[in-house]
């Protein structure tokens, strides 16, 4: 077309050139996506079999009690498991000064007892160690002679966990709980792991 005396062709845009640079961006989008993907999945697989158990004893005392004119050491430990996977502890492995917690015994008195009991953070339980007045609703009073028994704690849960033993108990033949002794309380727990705290009875 001439026009004014200027040739002018006519044209058209091609689409061609678009055609590469949009094929590339799906690409990406699409390599993105799974990657993704496959981040998360490894995430969750990695996770799976790097879960812990982490316990806490975030408080620990002793108090004095009776019970059928017999004095006991109430040792009272406050423990969260800041781990990702339960911690389970089985009665025999909880340790006085590295000896079974059902060898520490006094044969003239009642046997010892152990009591647990899950409560909300800074709610603490004051039960008696005497299993047959317990209130059931506070918790589990169990003779520490008796079968064996565990405590599962959960990823962020927080257990109390009372042992009565009577005063002049012998520790398995390694000593006898009387004042002023200076004990090692440890938590052995099914996987192996070990957490302990040391108190010295009053």
């Amino acid at each position: 077309m001439i026009r004014n005396g200027v040739c002018i062709k006519g044209f058209r845009k091609s689409t061609y050139a678009m055609e590469p640079l949009m094929a590339t961006i799906i690409i990406v989008a699409i390599v993105i996506t799974v990657s993704m993907a496959v981040a998360y999945w490894m995430g969750g697989i990695a996770g799976l079999y790097t879960r812990f158990e982490e316990l806490d004893i975030m408080e620990a005392y002793v108090t004095k009690e009776y019970l059928d004119s017999t004095e006991y050491y109430v040792i009272h430990l406050a423990v969260r498991n800041r781990g990702t996977a339960a911690a389970t502890i089985e009665i025999d492995n909880i340790l006085i000064n590295d000896v079974p917690l059902k060898r520490v015994i006094k044969s003239d008195a009642s046997t010892q007892y152990w009591y647990d009991d899950v409560q909300p953070s800074g709610s603490s339980p004051v039960p008696s160690p005497n299993p047959e007045t317990e209130n059931p609703q506070e918790g589990t009073a169990l003779d520490a002679t008796a079968v064996p028994v565990s405590i599962t704690i959960g990823p962020g849960e927080i257990y109390y966990i009372l042992i009565a033993i009577p005063y002049g108990a012998d520790i398995g033949g390694t000593g006898t709980i009387t004042a002023g002794l200076r004990i090692e309380i440890k938590l052995h727990t099914a996987s192996g792991r070990e957490f302990m705290k040391l108190l010295v009875l009053p």
